[in-house]
């Protein structure tokens, strides 16, 4: 979620009449949880909205289309446009920085930039420094491609990592950026650089993806790359600033 503010009962009664596809709440404290209908908006968009003592709070993984939504405006028709899709790869795993990348549906092209370790690492991680440099990382690729402003749709991510690539394409005239699902084939793609990256920086197969694993494996899998690291005197190249590393000191 990238989005969390305050709402009245009447801004409440105005998102129920959106008419969105309903998600169970999983706490008693949420009155409402939406996403997408894939005709309106992407099916990776969400809001939910909590009561609590000081009243309802939203909390959303993209404004923009939410206001898009309760304003009555059009979706994003990419028909006859340049798609590109972003993702990120690596932000789960304990090694290395994390890869920014983009496919081009154009021309079949794509598109990678590192987010380097030391971003993941204390002092920078905790002050999320790594949010401006994958922004940067993100333009980079999409200055390199040139599409036409207003003729190309960016299709981004909902990871929080995201956040600041996603606002700056839309200050900067690509208004026709949409939070989606990003499959294939950049997916695949990009995992697959993701684990020659680990494998150049350690000389060893270790990566994964935490999620084409099921939640019981990512434990074992987790203290197999820490103790390799461990041992290998490598622990320079791990995300450090992560709690799991900060509680260990």
């Amino acid at each position: 979620m990238t989005y969390s503010g305050r709402i009245t009962e009447d801004d409440l009664r105005k998102l129920k009449k959106l008419g969105l596809p309903s998600i169970n709440p999983k706490s008693q404290y949420v009155v409402l949880h939406m996403h997408g209908d894939g005709t309106r908006a992407s099916t990776a968009f969400n809001f939910q909205v909590y009561t609590g003592r000081k009243g309802y709070r939203l909390v959303t993984n993209d404004k923009t289309t939410l206001d898009r939504l309760l304003s009555g405006e059009a979706p994003i028709d990419v028909k006859g446009k340049r798609v590109l899709l972003l993702d990120d790869s690596g932000w789960g795993f304990p090694i290395g920085g994390v890869l920014c990348g983009v496919y081009d549906a154009e021309t079949g092209k794509f598109y990678q930039r590192e987010i380097e370790v030391e971003f993941f690492q204390s002092p920078r991680f905790g002050k999320k420094e790594y949010l401006e440099r994958y922004k940067e990382r993100a333009l980079e690729i999409i200055e390199k491609i040139a599409p036409s402003i207003g003729e190309t749709v960016i299709k981004i991510c909902t990871g929080y990592i995201n956040t600041k690539a996603k606002e700056v394409l839309r200050e900067r005239n690509f208004y026709l950026v949409e939070v989606d699902k990003i499959g294939e084939p950049l997916q695949s793609w990009l995992e697959e650089q993701n684990r020659l990256y680990v494998e150049r920086l350690i000389g060893r197969n270790l990566y994964y993806d935490p999620k084409a694993l099921h939640q019981t494996q990512v434990p074992a899998r987790f203290h197999e790359v820490v103790e390799f690291a461990e041992t290998h005197n490598l622990m320079h190249l791990v995300k450090t600033g992560w709690k799991f590393f900060e509680d260990r000191k």
